[in-house]
């Protein structure tokens, strides 16, 4: 289905302060993810109060005390400001606007020009993001909801100088004329009449199935599972003037069912005294609950979303007793009905799938409840470190360190041993190789969620987004700059945020003190020609009179080797990457990192 609600702002009310808040984009299903006590509720209850009121035009407040944000002493009461906005593209939404217009001018009147300047129109928009949304903003005057006047005015002084023509047209149209300002409302007003207005079902976060007394009336049902019983017998032996649209619900709550159990045979029975609800499997016959308190909260859900059509449908937080896989499967169906969602949540398990709207909030003493459109992979993913979750979270490492082989991985732990020993490979960070010449298939930046070409680059930050590589510089001399290759991925690292650590020598033995690297090259390979020296670009390979043995080599270095050498950036990139790998872990960073 379409977007009902594109989307809303809030200010003045509850938790919302003095700064505005656009609660944008929403889509079918669109989760608001936050800490608890952040404002989720209060943008739901913001949806059920102020939609209906903006859609109808409807002028008194009806405000208690208790919407009224609770600020300090000494702290003004911030002004209650509303809005709502319409979707399109300039042609769309000129189209519309013509479309409920009496008599409607065409292309080539001359009023016609108002009206495309009037959709185009930076008073309608926000300044802040690009966005094909019109916005129709409020504000409480003297208890009463009236149109924003700074909006108003802003309008105004777009069409100074064409008062002529707005008369004109308000005349044409509305058979009555005033000034500048009173002519732009009519019109808006008129406009304002696309404004959707759909029945909002707000769902408690308190959810169980049980029997209600009477009759049961299929046009009835509470959202907190009151009554289930009744309106499923009702939808499973409707009456015959219900029989096509209520057996039609029933079907697809079946489907449901049959894909949440994974099991064909899966049907919901209602017994004779509507006490409860039954599931049949095969030749066993049980009560929902002794499926288990997810199934059955994942019922309510789906039957709530089955029954209600066209609705925008506020549901706190679904995730009770569901496990994640679950989670993803009812929201897969929510997208499949005739409804659009807004979700409250403290789960992260709905975050990666492109099709769900996300939206962040959050909480200051000083602000308020703020939110944030997390539209990228980045943005989702800093949701999640919002919510507290972690990669170890799900057994694996916070943070990946990309290394060229097998060597490299033996220095790097041991630098991060001796520098930190409290950090584990495998549970604090993963080393992984990326091989050489590989390194020209990789990258660091964000790849679109459909953006999955396999001529692309691989993108490592989909892999982890806690990320360091090392690279060696291959320079033979200083003037040496590093290649393409290596800059580019260098570059796509940083603008992650993460770490690229390019060798300040030519490759990473370098950072090993002659002497020593002498010795062990000499242990492993026996006859080995001394090297000339600690030079930073020296070929430290070059007298091994064979193919190198690079393991055999690093491990007997770090036998016989304590702290880092001095040698180069080396105490500089190991202290970075020990800070790094410890925000990563959430753990304390010593005053003397």
């Amino acid at each position: 289905m379409s977007v009902i609600v594109p989307g809303f702002m809030v200010c003045g009310y509850r938790s919302f302060y003095s700064k505005p808040q656009y609660i944008t984009p929403l889509g079918n299903v669109t989760v608001i993810a936050g800490h608890n006590n952040n404002g989720k509720s209060n943008i739901l209850l913001s949806a059920e109060k102020w939609l209906p009121k903006i859609a109808k035009l409807a002028q008194d407040l009806e405000m208690s005390s208790l919407d009224r944000p609770i600020l300090g002493d000494g702290v003004d009461v911030p002004e209650v400001r509303l809005g709502v906005a319409l979707a399109g593209d300039n042609a769309q939404l000129l189209d519309s606007l013509v479309g409920i217009l009496p008599n409607a001018p065409k292309p080539t009147d001359d009023v016609y020009a108002v009206l495309r300047q009037l959709v185009g129109s930076q008073a309608l928009r926000r300044t802040d993001r690009a966005e094909d949304l019109v916005w129709f903003l409020f504000r409480e005057v003297d208890g009463k909801l009236k149109r924003d006047g700074e909006q108003l005015t802003r309008l105004s002084e777009e069409f100074s100088g064409r008062d002529g023509l707005v008369s004109s047209l308000s005349s044409r149209l509305f058979r009555n004329t005033s000034d500048l300002t009173s002519n732009l409302v009519s019109v808006l007003d008129r406009w304002h009449s696309l404004i959707p207005n759909p029945e909002v079902v707000m769902v408690p976060p308190l959810r169980a199935i049980s029997p209600s007394t009477g009759t049961p009336d299929p046009d009835k049902f509470d959202t907190s599972g009151l009554g289930l019983p009744g309106l499923l017998q009702a939808l499973q032996a409707p009456t015959a003037d219900r029989y096509r649209q209520d057996s039609a619900r029933f079907l697809r709550i079946n489907r449901f069912l049959k894909d949440v159990l994974e099991d064909d045979t899966a049907q919901i029975l209602v017994p004779h005294n509507r006490g409860t609800v039954h599931v049949s499997l095969g030749d066993r016959v049980l009560p929902l609950e002794n499926l288990g308190r997810g199934i059955s909260q994942a019922t309510i859900l789906a039957v709530i979303a089955t029954f209600y059509d066209g609705r925008l449908i506020c549901i706190e937080e679904p995730e009770i007793n569901l496990h994640p896989i679950l989670l993803r499967r009812l929201t897969r169906y929510l997208a499949t009905t005739n409804n659009q969602y807004l979700l409250s949540t403290h789960s992260a398990h709905m975050l990666d799938d492109p099709a769900v709207s996300v939206i962040r909030i959050g909480y200051s003493v000083g602000e308020g409840t703020v939110t944030e459109a997390a539209l990228t992979p980045a943005q989702r993913a800093r949701v999640s470190q919002h919510l507290g979750y972690r990669a170890s979270d799900i057994l694996q490492s916070n943070a990946v360190i990309w290394v060229e082989g097998p060597s490299d991985r033996i220095y790097i732990n041991h630098w991060i041993s001796q520098r930190a020993p409290e950090l584990i490979e495998g549970i604090h960070y993963s080393i992984m190789f990326y091989g050489g010449r590989l390194i020209a298939h990789l990258t660091g930046s964000e790849s679109d969620f459909y953006d999955y070409n396999v001529d692309d680059f691989v993108s490592l930050v989909r892999i982890n987004r806690n990320m360091i590589i090392v690279i060696d510089s291959d320079k033979r001399v200083a003037e040496d700059d590093i290649n393409s290759t290596k800059r580019r991925v260098v570059e796509s690292f940083e603008e992650s945020g993460a770490i690229a650590w390019v060798t300040a020598g030519r490759e990473i033995e370098n950072y090993i003190p002659c002497e020593i690297f002498n010795a062990a090259a000499k242990a492993v390979h026996k006859t080995v020609e001394p090297s000339a020296g600690d030079g930073q670009y020296e070929d430290r390979f070059v007298t091994v009179k064979k193919r190198p043995n690079k393991v055999g080599i690093a491990e007997r270095v770090v036998e016989t080797t304590g702290q880092p050498s001095g040698l180069f950036d080396l105490e500089e990139m190991i202290g970075r990457m020990v800070q790094y790998l410890r925000t990563a872990n959430d753990l304390p960073i010593p005053a003397f990192s």
